[in-house]
């Protein structure tokens, strides 16, 4: 890691910026899913969302690094915030779940869900060419735009939520496709396709925007203030 450059010396500023305002976005993001979770004794997360992202996250800081230090420095924060995010759902998990087998299962399921997400992802990133993992990492952030409303309406409270951490999931994923679009690469075809970066853009964005939406209604619907609820 510290034989490479801290970030090319051609990017362009569009890149530096996308570079820094993703990686900033995303840990407020987990900062506050850790701080609500933490407050409120639950996990902000959704289970398959969290798999899957840490996996990414460890795969691409450790096994596939980035070409700069810069990145790298990132993707070890994202993964360092992650694991507090993990050892809250260890934890709190299966206090979400009813009583019986459901309940037993969290736990094994968490396991599980590593191993699996780890193990599609090694290969997909090897079929596709994908050593910089923006074809997983889109999917992770899809995922995570799907799952975040999807527990907000299970739980039908703002219980490990609030809209900063949505304002926050959004600004991260918008910040993702311009890094997509703007890196620096040589030969042009190792990087996704443009139109597949477009499309995983306005999917993740569009559930992104409606989930600010819903935790902004929620938060009206009780009494909260949703601007003040850190």
């Amino acid at each position: 890691m510290l034989s490479k450059p801290w970030m090319p010396t051609d990017a362009s500023p569009w890149f530096l910026a996308s570079v820094i305002g993703c990686g900033l976005f995303w840990l407020v993001a987990y900062a506050l899913i850790i701080r609500h979770g933490i407050k409120e004794k639950t996990f902000g997360m959704p289970l398959a969302a969290m798999c899957w992202n840490i996996s990414w996250e460890v795969l691409f800081a450790f096994v596939y690094p980035p070409d700069y230090r810069l990145i790298v420095v990132g993707n070890v924060l994202w993964v360092a915030f992650d694991i507090t995010i993990l050892i809250l759902a260890w934890k709190f998990a299966p206090d979400d779940f009813p009583e019986g087998w459901s309940r037993r299962l969290v736990r094994p399921g968490i396991v599980m869900g590593l191993i699996l997400a780890t193990v599609l992802q090694i290969p997909l990133a090897h079929e596709y060419h994908d050593m910089k993992g923006y074809l997983t990492g889109w999917m992770a952030a899809l995922m995570m735009s799907l799952l975040f409303p999807a527990m907000l309406l299970r739980r039908n409270s703002l219980k490990g939520q609030s809209l900063w951490i949505a304002i926050a999931m959004l600004g991260g994923n918008i910040w993702a496709w311009v890094w997509v679009k703007y890196y620096p690469t040589n030969p042009p075809d190792a990087v996704i396709n443009p139109s597949i970066n477009h499309l995983f853009f306005i999917a993740t964005c569009s559930f992104n925007a409606l989930y600010v939406a819903f935790v902004y209604r929620r938060a009206r619907e009780l009494g909260i203030n949703p601007w003040t609820r850190w």
